[in-house]
């Protein structure tokens, strides 16, 4: 049981830096896009960490609002396999399920714990891309368009 637990760790934590780079990727291109808009603010008086909160308010909001969305298909989910009462054949699958059928919980520190790993999820995602659009001149990110 405790090889299996390592073995979902291993693949949360692959999916974790998967999506880590998903959404990075995604975040380059929305600032290489908005590169004329980020020159006329700072060009207008926008200060850095201006920019930079409203990228971590842009990641943060949606990374909480499909957090939240996928945190409730999740739960759906759940209730769906409860519902169907998937049974444990053998031995193993009955360790594994704990009983002779496959039932799960949804916590309510689960809600809790989903939107603080998807924000910390977008906050690492969104450092890099910010910091590519601090380093460009506001004359020059103008000229780009």
């Amino acid at each position: 049981i405790d090889v299996v637990r390592v073995v979902f760790n291993i693949a949360i934590l692959i999916v974790a830096i998967v999506a880590v780079i998903i959404i990075m990727n995604t975040l380059v291109i929305s600032v290489i896009e908005r590169t004329g808009e980020i020159g006329t603010m700072r060009a207008l008086g926008a200060r850095k960490p201006f920019v930079w909160a409203m990228f971590l308010v842009e990641t943060l909001t949606i990374t909480l609002v499909f957090g939240v969305i996928g945190f409730g298909l999740a739960s759906g989910v759940v209730g769906i396999v409860n519902l169907v009462r998937i049974p444990a054949t053998n031995f193993f699958t009955q360790i594994l399920f704990g009983g002779k059928v496959l039932h799960m919980a949804v916590k309510p520190l689960s809600l809790l714990t989903t939107l603080l790993m998807v924000a910390g999820v977008g906050l690492v995602s969104h450092l890099y891309p910010v910091i590519i659009a601090l380093k460009i001149p506001p004359v020059r990110a103008m000229q780009a368009e």
